[in-house]
């Protein structure tokens, strides 16, 4: 499973070895994570897994085997990096032998303006992959930046992203002469279905130039088989997972920009944005079990850092491992 690491700060990727550090902690290594913010916290325990995966199925330590760098940003025009940014970037993956992968988000026409210089600064360049979340950036990919590797962004996988998901009994009274085991295996299996099942869509997307797709970890999982078995066999997309922040949902609208700026009162404006994303965050409770989920920015996030063993165990092709929250 080759190994990518998705950053959407240049101040990440300038300093890879800090953002890829793991603190020796005690053996109680709990201890240390009370004292760090949750996006800090899931960074050392997330690659506390990465190095113990590593070493016992390649005999390496995981720094080593980074492959690629996704850079950008995936759900706000605002954090769109500039043109200055993302050349500095690709001069860092260059240097360091890294594959280069820019990131962009569902965009309107201001957030257009930004990003068509960097595109024609990619386009020049050589196996740059582009991932869109947008329709549009797909259009563009296909008629203007033709030098340009599309792939399809998570945003555009529609599937059933809830972090409250369990797999509940029910009352035998309710469900009279069924058989219970069979009513849950239909329910999962309904529930791991998405929007690239269709071989409609599979065909649609190959005719458009896709090469391959990323996948959130969601805790109904995935059936690849049953994925793979749908498709025709010229149609078999590499397939990838996002691990471990899952993208749940998000707004043009910003529950985050709002708390910072209360003049606003949740209506969009073309004032320019504070950022505030970058500087806090709201964690969501509730009285079920339930993933642990996060606000920040215009994007609702579940900590999917305990299922890594499901994943980790299939056929996937890459790894796309978020160390921090890519905002």
């Amino acid at each position: 499973m080759e190994l990518s690491v998705f950053l959407a700060d240049l101040d990440h990727l300038e300093n890879l070895n800090e953002t890829m550090e793991l603190i020796e902690a005690p053996e109680d290594k709990n201890n240390i994570f009370v004292c760090m913010n949750k996006n800090n916290s899931v960074n050392q325990e997330s690659l506390w897994i990465l190095k113990q995966y590593y070493i016992r199925h390649y005999n390496a330590e995981y720094f080593s085997q980074i492959e690629r760098i996704y850079f950008g940003n995936e759900t706000c025009e605002w954090l769109i990096p500039g043109l200055d940014d993302v050349q500095k970037a690709l001069k860092i993956c260059q240097k360091e032998d890294y594959q280069f992968t820019f990131v962009t988000p569902f965009i309107t026409q201001k957030g257009l303006k930004k990003l068509i210089p960097v595109l024609e600064f990619l386009n020049k360049q050589e196996n740059i992959e582009v991932v869109f979340n947008d329709y549009g950036m797909l259009h563009l990919i296909e008629t203007q930046f033709t030098n340009l590797i599309p792939v399809i962004g998570r945003l555009l996988i529609k599937m059933k992203r809830d972090p409250r998901f369990s797999k509940c009994r029910f009352s035998a009274a309710s469900i009279q002469n069924l058989n219970i085991n069979n009513i849950i295996d239909n329910q999962t299996a309904a529930l791991q279905l998405n929007s690239i099942d269709n071989p409609v869509y599979q065909e649609f997307l190959k005719g458009k130039g896709v090469t391959r797709l990323g996948i959130d970890t969601l805790p109904q999982g995935i059936n690849l088989k049953e994925l793979y078995r749908n498709s025709k066999p010229n149609l078999k997309f590499p397939i990838d997972i996002y691990w471990p922040w899952t993208y749940v949902t998000c707004s043009r609208s910003c529950f985050i920009r709002d708390t910072a700026a209360h003049s606003r009162y949740h209506v969009l404006t073309n004032e320019p944005c504070p950022l505030s994303c970058k500087d806090f965050e709201c964690i969501l409770e509730s009285d079920k079990e339930m993933q642990e989920t996060i606000i920040r920015g215009n994007t609702v996030w579940m900590n999917s850092i305990k299922l890594y063993e499901y994943y980790f165990n299939q056929n996937f092709k890459r790894l796309i491992y978020q160390p921090y929250i890519p905002i």
